[in-house]
């Protein structure tokens, strides 16, 4: 399944997608404030990194920049917040630190704000610059010179906290000083129509009514093997747990979405794979149904006597009289499940059938009948470590087997709070500032 799922993540893949601990910080790197994953800067990258740099001297602002081509299924604004608190942007004191993501294949770009500079920098500027000056300029594949504007817009509203609209909007005025960059096509293509969209994707992941027939074959056999599985043991208190109802509805939910991915990715070949899933498992759950199937007839058949060939007589569950002790101890802490059928010559028979909680054989007698105990007699701390006597007991003839277990000492509390990636354990590479939440969003 792993080789599978890779091959399938091979084929469908378009950009190379990110997660926090594969980002590589600027901080490390090259001591800026850029990551530019999709090489979309080119020479403004230069430019906008010594701005930041000269302003993080000045006010001790930190401003990072994070391009990257994909972040796969995340959420671009829940992504930026962690990212921000990963890395820890701005100094740990005032909070004062800034992140701008822009995700390209969801062509989308984040503004997420620390505490320190939600005044100077609050939602409605951040939703100002991001609408009128970085929007516009990204729509007409200026990427480039919507970041250096973007950049110049919160340098000078850090610097400048009672500036008006049109103020910050006239300091991040595009300066058209840098040429277009080739960008990957994913980056430019625009989005195609919602509802053409919407009719192409409901046209190619219909299933058809064939497409159902696998998926009600493994509920019905599940089906099945759960009602011949009670009627083998009719005591709910007395019932082993089965898995082969989970495992049919398992392998049907893998089923549909394989079947979906088949149709959404036009992959003809996927459908076999589907298909070989349900053939594959449909034959165990079958076997199994079988086999439950003859045991609980074989247990509720009439059974006549081996003495006088009369009828036997099942005893009504809990006739713990009818069993030898250790039998009877085995049933109540429901190791097995014993049935006695008696004659009126008295010949007596008793048969044996899986209990609900198996448990292990004593070293003695040999019977099912033993319970388990463990006692913490020392808690493990940060300096030493921690000892647990469990204690086996056998409740037939009380031999008793005593073990000691010795308890690993406790782990220091972390120092990071992010608690992630070797990125992020060295977050103090900012400033150890943590974000506030503010900030804004858009996509073009």
């Amino acid at each position: 399944m792993l080789v599978l799922a890779a091959v399938l993540f091979a084929l469908t893949a378009r950009a190379q997608t990110y997660a926090l601990n594969t980002i590589p910080n600027p901080r490390l790197v090259d001591g800026g404030f850029i990551t530019d994953a999709a090489q979309l800067l080119g020479p403004a990258k230069s430019v906008i990194d010594a701005r930041l740099r000269a302003l993080e001297q000045r006010s001790g602002a930190e401003v990072a920049v994070v391009i990257l081509p994909s972040i796969g299924d995340a959420v671009p604004k829940q992504f930026a917040t962690a990212l921000f608190e990963a890395w820890g942007i701005g100094k740990k004191q005032q909070n004062n630190g800034v992140l701008i993501l822009h995700v390209l294949d969801q062509r989308r770009v984040e503004i997420e704000t620390g505490y320190g500079v939600e005044g100077a920098l609050p939602d409605v500027k951040c939703h100002w610059l991001i609408d009128e000056v970085v929007i516009p300029a990204f729509k007409r594949a200026q990427f480039a010179e919507g970041h250096e504007a973007l950049t110049r817009g919160i340098e000078y509203g850090l610097e400048h906290p009672n500036a008006g609209r049109d103020e910050l909007l006239n300091s991040a005025a595009l300066s058209g000083t840098f040429a277009a960059v080739p960008v990957p096509k994913f980056a430019l293509t625009p989005p195609a129509a919602p509802a053409d969209a919407d009719a192409r994707m409901l046209q190619r992941v219909m299933p058809t009514p064939f497409h159902l027939l696998p998926m009600v074959l493994l509920l019905v056999l599940g089906r099945r093997r759960r009602r011949v599985h009670h009627a083998l043991y009719p005591n709910p208190l007395k019932r082993p747990r089965t898995k082969t109802g989970v495992l049919s509805v398992c392998v049907s939910i893998v089923w549909i979405g394989l079947v979906f991915w088949a149709a959404v990715g036009q992959l003809v070949w996927l459908h076999h794979v589907a298909a070989v899933l349900v053939l594959g498992v449909s034959p165990l759950i079958h076997g199994d149904y079988l086999r439950t199937a003859r045991l609980a007839a074989r247990r509720h058949a009439p059974r006549s006597c081996p003495r006088c060939r009369a009828a036997l007589t099942r005893l009504p569950d809990g006739e713990a009289e009818q069993l030898e002790q250790w039998q009877a101890i085995e049933e109540l802490l429901g190791a097995f499940d014993y049935d006695v059928w008696s004659c009126a010559c008295g010949e007596r028979q008793v048969f044996c059938y899986d209990g609900a909680k198996p448990r292990a054989a004593c070293a003695a007698c040999h019977h099912h009948t033993t319970t388990r105990e463990r006692v913490v007699t020392q808690a493990a701390t940060l300096n030493s470590t921690g000892e647990a006597t469990i204690t086996t007991r056998c409740e037939f003839c009380e031999h008793e087997v005593i073990e000691h277990e010795v308890l690993p000492r406790l782990d220091p509390p972390s120092s990071s709070g992010s608690g992630g990636s070797s990125d992020s354990s060295s977050s103090s590479s900012f400033g150890g500032g943590s974000s506030g939440g503010g900030g804004a969003g858009g996509s073009y």
